[in-house]
């Protein structure tokens, strides 16, 4: 094992925990629907260990989870089924309603960003003490910039896309409206933006082939560039 702590709360809270997310991990992001998910999916399905801001989103706002109690208080019974499940497409629309939506996207990411954080160092502490603690791990999030917490990973990697393809996949997946799905891309911070303060980048405006190889290629780049650190 790489650590001798007895328990995953002092892997979280130790300096070496950070130190080895700082280390090993990589960050994946980009805007709505432009891929990210496709692209941790590959690097998952060529071995490397993956993780994902959304799914632990959806873990903590499980009925009777820390989080689906924080938005049960924020919002009421109104966002929620008879059954206690999120009503997840309605809370997609309030959040693209022009000042009121903004306001809620604040609260939300206040009450839910710590616990996915909290997720996260959870699961990386798991692998940090399994056989292979030197592997190297890749975490989606949306909003690694936004937050400003690019600095916690060895390098942060933006999926960005072409903008009509991104309007029609999001459009698509969530069933929007063209101009719905306008609104919720124009309300997150610009792909140009995001680019610019990456390590690297990847287009996933391509077919899925063509995006495998592309992810190949980015895994083979980081191999040689920590190669290259230890020679």
């Amino acid at each position: 094992m790489l650590f001798s702590l007895p328990t995953i709360r002092q892997l979280i809270e130790s300096r070496t925990m950070r130190q080895y997310i700082k280390r090993h991990g990589y960050g994946i992001t980009g805007s709505i629907a432009c891929g990210k998910s496709t692209v941790l999916r590959m690097i998952k399905k060529l071995g490397y260990p993956t993780f994902n801001a959304d799914h632990f989103s959806h873990e903590i706002t499980k009925v009777g989870q820390p989080g689906w109690h924080a938005l049960k208080t924020m919002f009421g019974r109104e966002y929620f089924d008879r059954d206690g499940e999120l009503n997840r497409a309605k809370l997609r629309k309030l959040l693209i309603t022009p000042k009121l939506g903004r306001q809620a996207k604040k609260r939300i990411e206040k009450a839910l960003h710590p616990l996915i954080d909290h997720e996260l160092q959870r699961s990386v502490a798991k692998l940090a003490s399994s056989s292979q603690p030197e592997k190297i791990f890749f975490y989606e999030a949306a909003l690694i910039f936004e937050k400003r917490i690019a600095h916690r990973f060895c390098e942060v990697i933006v999926i960005y896309a072409n903008p009509e393809d991104q309007i029609q996949w999001l459009s698509s997946r969530d069933r929007l409206s063209p101009e719905d799905a306008q609104l919720m891309i124009a309300a997150q911070m610009p792909q140009e933006d995001k680019k610019k303060q990456a390590t690297r980048s990847i287009s996933s405006s391509c077919s899925l082939a063509e995006l495998e190889l592309r992810v190949r290629q980015l895994l083979e780049d980081i191999a040689n560039h920590r190669k290259s650190l230890t020679s």
